[in-house]
């Protein structure tokens, strides 16, 4: 085109020139003059649709836009002239650093890069260490033959210790020069950055160039130095979350797997043939690219260590970062840089958050931690989140990988006073016995009521019923226990010892962890300390339980006893009843009903006799459940009224579940099978709702035994698989009731499996009555494949079971 207005070597015709100039006239109308100034230059605007391939505007454009401007347009013209002459290409320019030999994992990754079509941002960040500047740089040298006019590789010293971030038109020089622009033909003013920003993009057109833009500061620093020529290609990496870079495709990089972790430092070590080497020294990394490859070149420099010296300097948790540091390259140093970046506030909360027990911490939490409103919180989790100083695995709940918890608990003991530590780990253990108070109040009585230390000092989660409750519980339960080791070993008792009753309520209703005994060890030391009766009551009854299941008898009615003695010493009445309640329970637990009714006799008589001070009617309902199973119907129909009309009490809803089974049972004993349906279903209307995870597989189980009876051969299938499923391991009553499945089912074989699995599991618990109970069901199939020895097993059963004072109605139906 010349400057007449006739193209050279387009399509278009004057007309349609002008056509384009009204267009552009209206759209850009409202533009700055340096707005205006970009787009007669940069590409990347609707005057694209008029390129001759040079990415150069026609000329009565510019000429138009100049006018609306009132600029002239003739001092443009040495800029046209040099554009339209096209320069020679220069041969291929990889400035690229060099690629890692050992290039370890991140296939998902390096496939999306590589996939990634002309014209892409890639965005990368990730935290310290993590492998950014590696996987940018792998890729691009995969990348080298789509772009053969240049590679070109720019540090733009977001996080460089001694070193400011590259300002823009810098930048933009070292660009230039990358693609052959000699110091002569540079921007001469190095603040006008739009000329710098036109001439960079101005020699991309109709090149093939890929730019690699490593640890930049921010958005803002990138976004002038990106290529905007279509043949082009970038990709960035930051520590921070690149959010601003409209249209860029974002990989946020996690540490490796461990696996390939372990091959990372296997190769680093020339052991490339085990794969497994180092397990454990990699998991002490974080599997963070950085520690591994430190870990490994101390190993190589130190020939005097073993594998295991390495280990055992990477556990103790003073060494592990000096350890992780070689000359100039350290872990803690890389931390550093993004911990100064942040602000006064978002450093204070990165040190606070270290000294969080758990492995996370959500905001509400974090709030109090640091005594700051939730709002100024999220701001601030928010400003660490997106610098990688911390991470998420759910929402609203943070995370430190492991060595930047490391590095933050140095830089806190070694910033801030002792005092201020301590202020904010108290007012921690503050919110966490108050939160966990306020769920405990929705829950049953098996969460006991205990006066919280302290005040909170910070805003409390909403917990408005038993759903929020078990969803808080069932979050925080891991930091509510290393809440309560920290509480004991800095001697904070009373934070110890309330937080240990709220836990192990809460486990009594959420069973199966492992954590329940050391919390009951450590909420009984804290009790002793304080020389607290009501507490110690609590512990040792929670001990005693525990060695109920563990199938210690004679443990558990020394500790219950104690639990006992300490309850009436307190004047507990409500304690004195559970305590009771749970002696009882020794037997019941086994199906000793007949040893068990005396002392639920006694316990119920108690409850009648202190009214709701005797907490809610769970000894009545057992003895009601105790009596069916001795085949005392009309008793046990009296007193499962009796504590239905009671459990109508506030936290009465616990022993109503036992209710419904015992008059459930009955009704299935006397045929009444839509009744007997009702009660169960009520039965699992109630573990649902009270959460209590124990009783579900057995409504279920109760449910399927309904079903049975009816005769439906497919549909108990349902409940039979939903009470397995639900089960905490193998359970007599399960395999009982899968032997029944099957045998209804006609599959004889996998019901004889099913009964003599159980058998031989009720013989090493020494429990009678399961004992019985499968005999029986081996006598049902025996009586269709070897008649004669049927009755056999029913003798057995039936002594069994009169040894045990039960008749064999008593059997579950």
């Amino acid at each position: 085109m010349t400057r007449t207005g006739r193209f050279e070597g387009g399509a278009s015709e004057p007309g349609a020139a002008l056509a384009g100039e009204l267009r552009l006239m209206r759209e850009l109308s409202g533009k700055s003059l340096k707005e205006l100034e970009s787009l007669i230059f940069v590409s990347d605007s609707s005057l694209s649709r008029y390129l001759s391939g040079r990415l150069l505007p026609p000329w009565p454009v510019v000429v138009a836009l100049c006018r609306l401007v009132r600029r002239d347009p003739g001092e443009l013209l040495p800029l046209w002239d040099r554009a339209r002459t096209p320069r020679p290409r220069t041969t291929r320019n990889n400035r690229l650093p060099f690629d890692v030999p050992d290039f370890t994992g991140r296939d998902d990754s390096v496939r999306l890069l590589l996939d990634g079509a002309d014209g892409t941002v890639d965005a990368i960040d990730g935290m310290a260490g993590v492998g950014k500047t590696t996987l940018a740089v792998h890729v691009a040298h995969r990348l080298a033959e789509r772009y053969p006019d240049g590679l070109l590789f720019l540090d733009l010293h977001g996080y460089t210790p001694g070193y400011e971030p590259l300002q823009p038109v810098r930048a933009l020089r070292i660009l230039l020069t990358g693609v052959g622009v000699p110091d002569a033909e540079m921007p001469q003013d190095e603040r006008d950055e739009q000329a710098a920003v036109a001439r960079w993009r101005a020699e991309l057109a109709g090149r093939r160039v890929l730019v690699v833009l490593d640890n930049a500061a921010g958005a803002a620093q990138v976004l002038p130095l990106l290529p905007g020529a279509p043949g082009c290609r970038a990709i960035v990496t930051s520590r921070g979350r690149l959010i601003d870079l409209d249209g860029a495709r974002n990989l946020s990089l996690d540490v490796l797997s461990e696996p390939e972790a372990a091959a990372m430092f296997a190769s680093a070590l020339g052991e490339t043939g085990e794969r497994e080497v180092g397990a454990e020294v990699v998991r002490l990394c974080g599997c963070l690219p950085l520690g591994i490859r430190l870990a490994a070149a101390r190993l190589r420099h130190r020939p005097a260590w073993t594998l295991e010296h390495l280990a055992q300097l990477l556990r103790d948790e003073q060494r592990r970062l000096p350890t992780l540091e070689t000359g100039q390259r350290g872990v803690a140093g890389a931390f550093g840089l993004s911990y100064r970046r942040m602000d006064a506030e978002g450093r204070r909360m990165f040190r606070l958050l270290a000294l969080a027990p758990g492995a996370e911490i959500d905001r509400f939490a974090a709030a109090s931690l640091a005594a700051v409103t939730l709002e100024t919180a999220d701001g601030l989790l928010a400003q660490l989140l997106d610098a990688h100083l911390l991470h998420q695995r759910r929402p609203d709940a943070y995370q430190f990988h492991d060595l930047l918890r490391d590095y933050a608990r140095h830089t806190a003991v070694a910033t801030d006073p002792a005092a201020q530590r301590e202020a904010a780990m108290v007012r921690l253990l503050d919110y966490y016995v108050h939160v966990a108070v306020l769920a405990g109040a929705h829950l049953s009585t098996q969460i006991w009521r205990v006066e919280p230390p302290g005040c909170p000092s910070g805003p409390l989660p909403p917990i408005t019923g038993t759903a929020d409750a078990l969803d808080w519980l069932d979050a925080e339960a891991a930091n509510l226990a290393a809440a309560i080791r920290l509480a004991y070993e800095s001697g904070r008792d009373r934070h110890a010892s309330a937080l240990s009753q709220i836990m192990i309520g809460y486990l009594q209703i959420r069973p199966g962890s492992a954590e329940i005994a050391e919390i009951v060890r450590i909420g009984l030391a804290a009790a002793q300390r304080l020389g607290d009766p009501v507490a110690l009551a609590r512990l040792h009854r929670s001990r005693g339980n525990l060695r109920t299941s563990a199938g210690d008898r004679g443990g558990a009615r020394a500790e219950l006893s104690r639990a006992l003695e300490f309850a009436r010493a307190a004047g507990d009445r409500q304690a004195e009843v559970v305590a009771l309640h749970n002696i009882a329970f020794i037997d019941f637990a086994n199906c000793d009903y007949a040893a068990s009714l005396p002392v639920y006799e006694q316990a119920a008589a108690l409850r009648r006799q202190y009214g709701e001070a005797g907490g809610n009617a769970m000894s009545i309902a057992s003895l009601g459940y105790a009596l069916a199973m001795l085949g005392r119907d009309r008793e046990a129909a009296a007193h499962a009224r009796e504590a239905l009309l009671l459990s109508q009490e506030p936290d009465g809803r616990y022993p109503l579940t036992l209710c419904h089974c015992t008059l459930g049972l009955l009704a299935l004993r006397a045929d009444r099978l839509d009744e007997a349906d009702e009660h169960f279903r009520h039965m699992l209307a109630l573990t649902r709702e009270t959460g209590h995870r124990a009783f579900e597989p057995h409504a279920h189980y109760r449910l399927a035994t309904v079903q049975l009876r009816r005769g439906e051969q497919v549909t108990h299938l349902d409940f039979a698989e939903a009470a397995a499923a639900q089960a905490e391991g193998a359970d007599n009553y399960i395999l009982n009731l899968r032997g029944r499945v099957h045998l209804a089912a006609g599959h004889l074989g996998p019901a004889m499996d099913c009964y003599r699995e159980s058998l031989d599991m009720a013989i090493a618990r020494r429990n009678t009555y399961h004992e019985a109970f499968a005999r029986r069901g081996i006598a049902a199939v025996l009586a269709l494949t070897d008649p004669a020895a049927a009755p056999a097993q029913h003798a057995i059963a039936r002594d069994l079971l009169a040894g045990l004072q039960i008749p064999e109605t008593g059997l579950d139906p």
